[in-house]
């Protein structure tokens, strides 16, 4: 048995209860968060001096369904992991709790919280590939023909325009269509109000603060991808590539050697423009599950579940299950992977604050 498997919780709820038992068994101050849905919350934990110059803030479930993963990560720490002197960790469980006690990437609004942070008062950015994706990606129906036209006109797209663009069409968010893919939302959501108070509360006024987003499906199985928010050219991506090694140079492996998406509206940008500290180093983590064709399937039969299937089409049970298994395998194997990778990717970041 692989150390750190009873870290994971198999729902939301008792994802909640391993997380709040860790927490006060560590003698963290534990902070809860209320949804306006009544029994869920965003609930945070603050180990070390609240005042610490350096801080380390860890978020799970930004994409609600993969927040099992870097929920199990911070249980494991809390539970063994070394305490770092000088510093605090601020720990953020399910910052999107709706998302993940449905098993979906998205908010109750069908919103893509990872494209939610933009300016909602000005004009809201274009994405014009998506437009002429959506109808193909959002069938009234779900079956094998269903999908395999979804693939059959996407290779199309991307044989007119290239593949990049075929992935930068999809992921990096649009705000034209409330009932697609990657919708970024036309207001600030529940879940974008809530971080902004945490930073408000717990990152502010840290000299020195790192930031990782803990999230799962891109990747090589089980492996620990570490995604820095910054250009190479930037200052900060140095301290990334000191902190977590070359890995990092290597974020093309996730989009099968094409550039990464143009994203808008990323939460850690806005974290870390609130926080304001002198310092900020921003990292996303992803566990990998599945080749980028499948993870598609993935996020396509999430919307469908939520958007368009019928209350007693046949076969849902089985469909949210593939959903679940696109972001946390119920494989020993993968799970104790992440426990391992997480740990280590921890001990490394309390290692550089507190150097």
């Amino acid at each position: 048995m692989n150390a750190g498997l009873d870290s994971f919780g198999e729902n939301y709820s008792e994802a909640r209860q391993n997380f709040e038992a860790a927490a006060k068994s560590a003698g963290a101050a534990f902070h809860r968060y209320r949804h306006d849905d009544p029994g869920l919350s965003c609930d945070v934990a603050v180990v070390g001096p609240a005042n610490a110059h350096h801080r380390l803030a860890m978020i799970a479930g930004t994409h609600g369904a993969e927040g099992f993963a870097g929920s199990a990560v911070m249980v494991d720490w809390l539970s063994r992991g070394k305490r770092p002197a000088d510093t605090a960790v601020v720990l953020i469980h399910a910052i999107n709790p709706w998302g993940f006690v449905h098993i979906s990437r998205c908010t109750e609004n069908n919103v893509d919280l990872n494209r939610n942070f933009v300016d909602h008062a000005g004009p809201l950015p274009e994405n014009p590939g998506y437009a002429e994706l959506h109808q193909a990606l959002c069938p009234p129906r779900w079956d094998d023909a269903a999908r395999l036209a979804i693939h059959d006109f996407c290779n199309a797209y991307g044989a007119r325009h290239g593949r990049q663009k075929l992935i930068d069409a999809i992921m990096r968010g649009q705000y034209s269509h409330k009932d697609g893919l990657n919708f970024g939302g036309q207001s600030p959501e529940w879940s974008n109000r809530t971080i902004r108070a945490i930073t408000a509360d717990h990152l502010r006024g840290a000299d020195t603060l790192m930031l990782i987003d803990w999230h799962t499906g891109l990747g090589a199985y089980g492996v620990a991808s570490v995604m820095c928010l910054d250009p190479p050219a930037h200052p900060a991506y140095d301290k990334a590539r000191a902190i977590f090694g070359p890995e990092i140079d290597a974020v093309q492996k996730l989009f099968e050697g094409e550039d990464p998406p143009v994203y808008t509206g990323l939460l850690l940008n806005a974290v870390r423009a609130e926080a304001a500290a002198k310092t900020t180093v921003a990292c996303t983590v992803e566990f990998g599950t599945r080749p980028l064709d499948a993870m598609l399937d993935g996020l396509l039969v999430d919307r469908w579940l939520r958007l368009a299937a019928p209350a007693n089409a046949p076969g849902l049970a089985a469909l949210k299950a593939e959903v679940r298994d696109a972001f946390c395998p119920d494989d020993p194997a993968w799970r104790g992977a992440v426990i391992q990778s997480g740990a280590a990717l921890i001990a490394r970041a309390t290692q550089w604050l507190s150097r």
